[in-house]
């Protein structure tokens, strides 16, 4: 139970990491985001669900699956409208776009990938 609460924990702190990291340079602000962001998203995110899968029961392991592949799939959505309107030119961002690209690229693959293997293990049943 202190695995999977642990990572949980971890993964929600990277999903929070990766907000962050796509949100700065969307603020008006203009700073760029910092080093420890681009590395703790990933890390965090990854580690976490490693963590939590270990100390999961089958059931609990596709919900984990199902819930962290939509959290990423939402943040690499909301990253994808960012860039659309940096595209259209309703928006610049002051820091660049990096982060956006980063962010979209590490959550939407593995989210996309959570949220069909999630659904395939739940009709399956």
């Amino acid at each position: 139970m202190l695995l999977l609460l642990s990572g949980v924990s971890l993964t929600l702190m990277g999903c929070l990491a990766g907000a962050l990291l796509a949100w700065i340079p969307l603020s008006p602000t203009g700073q760029a985001p910092s080093l420890a962001l681009w590395v703790l998203f990933p890390l965090f995110v990854l580690g976490g669900y490693v963590l939590a899968v270990m100390g999961a029961r089958q059931a609990h392991w596709r919900g984990l699956t199902l819930g962290l592949g939509a959290v990423l799939l939402l943040l690499a959505l909301s990253c994808a409208v960012g860039l659309l309107l940096q595209a259209l030119g309703a928006w610049q961002p002051m820091a660049g776009s990096a982060a956006l690209w980063y962010v979209l690229a590490l959550a939407g693959v593995p989210g996309g990938v959570g949220v069909a293997a999630g659904e395939r293990e739940l009709v399956s049943e």
